[in-house]
């Protein structure tokens, strides 16, 4: 099935997916998978470094190796995925990089299904990660996107929640526009 095909069958289902259970949870084993083809989907265009795999995979390890050893685990880096009934239609995360880590978050791999867009998900998955970021400690908020048409709605998600264009360059890979934006917490 087709993006557009997804995004139609998913629009005449509408009341249904009202009535179907929501919940933000941590990343967890059995969701995994699903959050990483979720990720892949969307951001189809990843550098090594980038890895989005790989990243989903080392906060999941972090985090179950800090529960092991009997402590709470601190987001460095976690994500959390949006469940309608049991399936994954988002994910969010923070993670802390840099000189600036004690006072500064990382918003990462923020996305929602593209036939679960225009339904709310995306304000609740950056409430969500902003209020953890808060109770954190944090004083910052960061992130960096592109100007690819498909991120267009995330765009002006940004601007509603206040977070500022703070520096502009080329893309690794050439073709988009990387803007850094911040929101200040405090």
């Amino acid at each position: 099935m087709g993006q557009q095909e997804e995004i139609d069958s998913a629009e005449s289902e509408i009341n249904f997916f009202e009535l179907i259970p929501k919940v933000i949870e941590p990343l967890s084993s059995g969701t995994l998978e699903e959050a990483k083809k979720l990720v892949n989907k969307v951001f189809p265009l990843q550098t090594e470094e980038e890895n989005s795999d790989k990243w989903l995979t080392f906060s999941l390890e972090q985090r179950e190796k800090n529960q092991d050893a009997g402590r709470e685990y601190s987001n460095k880096p976690g994500y959390w995925v949006f469940l309608k009934g049991k399936k994954v239609v988002g994910i969010i995360g923070l993670y802390e990089y840099g000189r600036n880590a004690k006072n500064v978050s990382w918003l990462g791999w923020f996305c929602v299904d593209p036939a679960f867009r225009k339904r709310g998900i995306g304000s609740e998955l950056l409430e969500y990660a902003i209020a953890a970021a808060k109770k954190s400690g944090k004083k910052r908020l960061r992130l960096y996107t592109t100007n690819d048409p498909n991120e267009a709605d995330a765009q002006k998600l940004y601007e509603k929640y206040g977070f500022l264009v703070t520096k502009k360059n080329a893309g690794k890979r050439g073709k988009y526009t990387v803007f850094h934006r911040e929101l200040v917490l405090v």
